[in-house]
């Protein structure tokens, strides 16, 4: 998500559709991963707002004479991030619904194991870094859904 800039009307994901759309790929999802987007979403919002508002301030001077012009007028006012995070995670929300995303359940992820796994630092544990526990929450899910669909193993795409 972040590679694409969380831009879902973009080229990469308007193939993953396609190739859902097609039957060819499933989209595997948990609330790790989507908690994660919308946590991304949210603070990029606030960041391109922030500066653009930023630049408008700095350079309001210079725009001063483009204000009273209506052509220009709305170009150059303040975004809000607000509305900027609502369109973004409405299309990531859209996305989700339009692949039919499965939601992997992560209640029943066997914490225990999660946690010997942190203590001898298993994968996704590293010395370098510890607190992987989003990351072992997401594989735990993924190991528990593939067990539970057998020989049934299709491509899917997280």
């Amino acid at each position: 998500y972040e590679a694409a800039n969380f831009t879902f009307l973009s080229s990469r994901f308007k193939a993953l559709q396609r190739f859902s759309e097609l039957g060819q790929l499933r989209i595997l999802c948990c609330s790790v991963i989507s908690g994660e987007v919308e946590k991304h979403i949210r603070q990029q919002a606030k960041e391109a707002a922030r500066n653009f508002n930023h630049c408008l301030k700095e350079y309001s001077r210079k725009f001063a004479p483009y204000l009273a012009e209506e052509k220009y007028a709305s170009r150059l006012e303040k975004l809000k991030s607000e509305e900027m995070e609502a369109l973004c995670l409405q299309r990531f929300r859209d996305f989700l619904s339009i692949t039919k995303a499965e939601m992997l359940p992560a209640n029943s992820i066997d914490t225990e194991a999660m946690i010997t796994d942190y203590f001898l630092q298993n994968a996704p544990f590293q010395k370098e870094k510890p607190d992987e526990f989003k990351d072992a929450i997401i594989i735990r899910a993924f190991k528990e859904y593939l067990s539970s669909q057998s020989q049934n193993r299709e491509n899917g795409v997280t």
